[in-house]
């Protein structure tokens, strides 16, 4: 039961890496379309 609770967990910190890596790609992606906006 414990090994299947920690692949769980590694799921989960999987996707909250994944997701976190989204943001990072979108929140460059709105910078980079301000930046273009401002010029």
């Amino acid at each position: 039961a414990q090994v299947r609770f920690y692949s769980e967990l590694n799921k989960i910190e999987g996707s909250l890496q994944e997701l976190q890596r989204i943001k990072c790609q979108t929140d460059t992606q709105a910078y980079s379309i301000e930046v273009l906006e401002l010029i």
